[in-house]
Protein backbone atom coordinates (compact mmCIF):
# COMPACT_ATOMS: atom_id res chain seq x y z
CA UNK A 1 0.00 0.00 0.00
CA UNK A 2 1.38 3.15 -0.95
CA UNK A 3 2.13 5.97 1.90
CA UNK A 4 -0.49 8.62 0.04
CA UNK A 5 -3.38 5.65 0.51
CA UNK A 6 -2.16 4.82 3.87
CA UNK A 7 -2.43 8.82 5.09
CA UNK A 8 -5.82 9.14 3.74
CA UNK A 9 -6.85 5.76 5.73
CA UNK A 10 -5.25 7.67 8.99
CA UNK A 11 -7.44 10.56 8.19
CA UNK A 12 -10.63 8.81 7.65
CA UNK A 13 -10.38 6.16 10.11
CA UNK A 14 -11.30 8.87 12.91
CA UNK A 15 -14.13 10.15 10.93
CA UNK A 16 -15.86 6.17 10.74
CA UNK A 17 -16.45 6.14 14.53
CA UNK A 18 -18.83 9.31 13.59
CA UNK A 19 -21.02 7.14 11.51
CA UNK A 20 -24.29 6.30 13.27
CA UNK A 21 -27.35 4.07 11.76
CA UNK A 22 -30.70 5.07 11.26
CA UNK A 23 -33.35 4.79 14.28
CA UNK A 24 -36.21 4.42 12.57
CA UNK A 25 -38.31 3.50 15.71
CA UNK A 26 -41.55 6.15 15.81
CA UNK A 27 -41.58 7.86 19.35
CA UNK A 28 -44.80 9.85 18.41
CA UNK A 29 -47.71 9.67 16.44
CA UNK A 30 -49.39 11.85 14.42
CA UNK A 31 -51.56 14.11 16.21
CA UNK A 32 -51.39 17.32 14.13
CA UNK A 33 -54.39 18.37 11.96
CA UNK A 34 -52.86 18.97 9.09
CA UNK A 35 -56.01 20.17 7.12
CA UNK A 36 -56.26 23.08 5.62
CA UNK A 37 -59.69 23.94 5.88
CA UNK A 38 -59.70 27.49 4.63
CA UNK A 39 -57.36 26.91 1.94
CA UNK A 40 -54.77 29.61 2.75
CA UNK A 41 -51.76 27.33 2.88
CA UNK A 42 -51.41 27.19 6.58
CA UNK A 43 -52.15 24.37 8.10
CA UNK A 44 -55.07 24.27 10.97
CA UNK A 45 -52.89 23.23 13.81
CA UNK A 46 -50.90 26.44 12.91
CA UNK A 47 -53.02 28.41 11.84
CA UNK A 48 -54.22 31.74 13.73
CA UNK A 49 -56.85 33.25 12.05
CA UNK A 50 -59.03 29.96 10.81
CA UNK A 51 -61.47 31.48 8.33
CA UNK A 52 -59.10 33.55 6.00
CA UNK A 53 -61.02 35.17 2.98
CA UNK A 54 -60.08 33.97 -0.88
CA UNK A 55 -57.26 35.14 -2.39
CA UNK A 56 -55.67 37.44 -0.20
CA UNK A 57 -52.31 38.08 1.24
CA UNK A 58 -51.21 35.92 4.59
CA UNK A 59 -48.36 36.14 7.02
CA UNK A 60 -47.02 32.45 8.49
CA UNK A 61 -50.10 32.41 10.83
CA UNK A 62 -52.70 32.19 8.04
CA UNK A 63 -53.77 35.44 9.35
CA UNK A 64 -54.46 38.09 6.34
CA UNK A 65 -52.63 41.83 5.77
CA UNK A 66 -54.61 44.92 6.25
CA UNK A 67 -54.05 47.82 4.21
CA UNK A 68 -54.89 51.42 4.47
CA UNK A 69 -57.08 52.41 1.23
CA UNK A 70 -54.57 54.90 -0.56
CA UNK A 71 -57.19 57.30 -1.72
CA UNK A 72 -56.14 60.54 -0.36
CA UNK A 73 -57.90 64.16 -1.33
CA UNK A 74 -56.59 67.19 -0.21
CA UNK A 75 -57.70 70.81 -0.85
CA UNK A 76 -55.75 74.41 0.51
CA UNK A 77 -57.95 77.05 2.44
CA UNK A 78 -55.73 80.08 1.62
CA UNK A 79 -55.20 83.44 4.59
CA UNK A 80 -54.61 86.58 4.02
CA UNK A 81 -50.97 87.61 5.47
CA UNK A 82 -51.02 87.29 8.91
CA UNK A 83 -54.82 86.60 9.67
CA UNK A 84 -56.26 83.38 10.46
CA UNK A 85 -60.03 84.78 9.74
CA UNK A 86 -61.79 82.68 7.27
CA UNK A 87 -62.29 84.25 3.56
CA UNK A 88 -65.71 83.98 1.65
CA UNK A 89 -63.81 82.57 -1.15
CA UNK A 90 -62.39 79.68 1.12
CA UNK A 91 -66.03 79.15 2.15
CA UNK A 92 -67.36 76.70 -1.02
CA UNK A 93 -64.58 74.52 -0.68
CA UNK A 94 -65.43 73.95 3.30
CA UNK A 95 -68.88 73.70 2.65
CA UNK A 96 -67.85 70.66 -0.21
CA UNK A 97 -65.64 69.37 2.70
CA UNK A 98 -68.37 69.35 5.16
CA UNK A 99 -70.54 67.49 2.70
CA UNK A 100 -68.21 64.72 2.00
CA UNK A 101 -67.72 64.08 5.57
CA UNK A 102 -71.36 63.88 6.42
CA UNK A 103 -71.73 61.50 3.42
CA UNK A 104 -68.83 59.25 4.55
CA UNK A 105 -68.30 58.36 8.23
CA UNK A 106 -65.38 56.10 7.45
CA UNK A 107 -63.33 59.50 6.60
CA UNK A 108 -61.73 62.20 8.71
CA UNK A 109 -59.79 65.11 8.10
CA UNK A 110 -56.55 65.99 9.16
CA UNK A 111 -55.95 69.72 9.05
CA UNK A 112 -52.01 71.32 8.18
CA UNK A 113 -52.00 74.81 9.58
CA UNK A 114 -48.73 76.41 8.15
CA UNK A 115 -47.50 80.24 7.47
CA UNK A 116 -45.35 82.21 5.22
CA UNK A 117 -41.64 82.26 6.30
CA UNK A 118 -41.82 85.60 7.76
CA UNK A 119 -41.94 85.81 11.76
CA UNK A 120 -40.05 84.16 14.36
CA UNK A 121 -41.49 80.07 14.69
CA UNK A 122 -43.20 80.58 18.40
CA UNK A 123 -45.14 83.18 16.52
CA UNK A 124 -45.93 81.62 13.00
CA UNK A 125 -46.70 78.27 14.97
CA UNK A 126 -49.72 80.22 17.01
CA UNK A 127 -50.81 81.44 13.76
CA UNK A 128 -50.66 77.97 12.51
CA UNK A 129 -52.86 76.96 15.27
CA UNK A 130 -55.11 79.69 14.79
CA UNK A 131 -55.57 79.33 11.35
CA UNK A 132 -56.43 75.39 12.30
CA UNK A 133 -59.05 76.29 14.65
CA UNK A 134 -60.72 78.85 12.71
CA UNK A 135 -61.73 75.81 10.00
CA UNK A 136 -62.31 73.64 12.92
CA UNK A 137 -64.52 75.67 14.29
CA UNK A 138 -66.23 76.48 11.23
CA UNK A 139 -66.65 72.55 10.62
CA UNK A 140 -67.98 72.10 13.97
CA UNK A 141 -70.71 74.86 13.90
CA UNK A 142 -71.52 72.96 10.77
CA UNK A 143 -72.40 69.57 12.70
CA UNK A 144 -69.52 67.69 12.10
CA UNK A 145 -68.08 65.65 14.99
CA UNK A 146 -64.87 67.35 16.62
CA UNK A 147 -63.45 63.80 16.84
CA UNK A 148 -63.27 63.65 13.26
CA UNK A 149 -60.98 66.17 12.99
CA UNK A 150 -57.25 66.02 13.74
CA UNK A 151 -54.86 69.59 13.81
CA UNK A 152 -51.54 69.61 13.08
CA UNK A 153 -48.84 71.66 11.97
CA UNK A 154 -46.72 72.04 8.58
CA UNK A 155 -43.58 71.65 10.60
CA UNK A 156 -44.24 68.59 12.31
CA UNK A 157 -43.21 65.06 10.52
CA UNK A 158 -46.39 63.79 8.45
CA UNK A 159 -46.71 61.83 5.24
CA UNK A 160 -49.02 64.11 3.69
CA UNK A 161 -46.68 67.07 3.18
CA UNK A 162 -43.83 65.34 1.88
CA UNK A 163 -44.16 66.48 -2.06
CA UNK A 164 -45.09 70.68 -0.28
CA UNK A 165 -41.73 72.38 -0.23
CA UNK A 166 -42.68 75.89 0.35
CA UNK A 167 -44.15 77.60 3.12
CA UNK A 168 -47.26 79.30 2.49
CA UNK A 169 -50.52 81.05 4.24
CA UNK A 170 -52.40 78.45 4.01
CA UNK A 171 -53.79 75.53 6.15
CA UNK A 172 -53.95 71.98 3.89
CA UNK A 173 -57.12 70.02 4.55
CA UNK A 174 -56.15 65.96 4.03
CA UNK A 175 -59.12 63.90 3.60
CA UNK A 176 -58.12 60.25 5.29
CA UNK A 177 -60.54 56.90 4.57
CA UNK A 178 -59.95 55.18 8.14
CA UNK A 179 -61.69 52.57 6.03
CA UNK A 180 -59.68 48.76 6.18
CA UNK A 181 -59.23 46.99 3.13
CA UNK A 182 -57.52 43.17 2.71
CA UNK A 183 -54.73 42.87 0.43
CA UNK A 184 -55.05 41.05 -2.49
CA UNK A 185 -51.99 38.31 -3.40
CA UNK A 186 -51.50 35.74 -6.10
CA UNK A 187 -51.07 32.32 -4.28
CA UNK A 188 -50.96 28.64 -5.17
CA UNK A 189 -55.15 28.38 -5.06
CA UNK A 190 -55.17 31.13 -7.52
CA UNK A 191 -55.32 30.73 -11.62
CA UNK A 192 -54.10 34.22 -12.47
CA UNK A 193 -51.85 36.49 -10.88
CA UNK A 194 -53.22 39.98 -9.73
Amino acid sequence: MSKIKLFYLVLLLPLSACVETTNFQVDRYQMDDLRDDDNDGVINQRDLCEQTPDLVAIDNNGCAFWGAVDDISWFVINFDFDRSVLNDSELPALEKARKQLQANKNINLVLIGDTSGEGSLMYNEALAKRRNNSVKEYLLRAGIDESRIELQLFDQPTAFTAHLKKRKRRTIAVFVDSQKVLTKEWNIYTTEEK
